[in-house]
């Protein structure tokens, strides 16, 4: 059995290609200015996406603090399926939302109120929560811990049965848990065992890079196997 992986921060069609062939089942495209894996050029978003489509690798558009109508305006333009929100967006801007969303939640972030953002978007019926650890330290136990943080911090259960048939009611979330955080080929095994009785996909980025915004496949390969249980 396996994780299922994400790939983020994909800038070209030659990338999208490399993490296609070897098994990424989300391609992320991040569409937020002044970061280093930004697509300014929303023609070669769609190439990406036009190339993953017919393959059945559905496309995550990653959007932080962005008015409604653009990330739906982008996401239309370049033919997304998905729309990530990464940012702290107002849930009633996207109750109408055309496009499925995942909506990150920022753990060990003082700043970020945790309770109050999954009972606002939790009508919304989310694609899934991504967990995302702000303090980039890809610790096991941290993660060993997340089902008790959440439990405390919003009174939300996850059901970590190793033999459920990751069944999304089985947690009170109601939907997939996907989760995030610095995450390498080297430091990904232990993490893979922590979350694996809940979590449904892990999203990665610069450990699989060379440089930012452009995949290794030998990274790409580690990262693959180590996902495997």
């Amino acid at each position: 059995m396996s994780i299922a992986l994400k790939t983020c921060g994909i800038t070209h069609i030659a990338d999208a290609e490399l993490c296609i062939n070897h098994g990424a089942a989300f391609l992320g495209l991040i569409f937020v200015p002044d970061t280093p894996r930004y697509i300014a050029d929303i023609e070669v978003a769609k190439a990406i996406c036009q190339q993953a489509r017919p393959l059945g690798i559905p496309t995550v558009g990653v959007f932080r603090d962005q008015p409604a109508s653009l990330v739906f305006s982008i996401a239309e333009q370049a033919g997304l399926e998905f729309i990530q929100l990464h940012g702290q967006e107002r849930a009633q801007d996207f109750a109408k939302s055309p496009y499925p969303i995942i909506k990150t939640l920022m753990l060990r972030d003082a700043n970020w109120p945790l309770k109050h953002a999954i009972q606002d978007w939790q009508p919304l019926k989310p694609y899934a929560w991504l967990l995302e650890d702000a303090s980039k330290q890809p610790e096991a136990d941290f993660w060993q811990r997340v089902p008790h943080t959440l439990a405390q911090a919003a009174g939300l259960t996850i059901n970590i049965d190793k033999g459920r048939n990751k069944d999304s009611s089985a947690n009170t979330l109601r939907a997939q848990i996907w989760v995030a955080g610095g995450f390498t080929p080297q430091t990904m095994p232990p993490v893979v065992q922590s979350v694996w009785p809940w979590a449904d996909a892990i999203d990665v980025a610069s450990g699989i890079e060379v440089t930012a915004g452009q995949k290794s496949p030998e990274k790409l390969r580690a990262m693959i196997h180590a996902l495997q249980l």
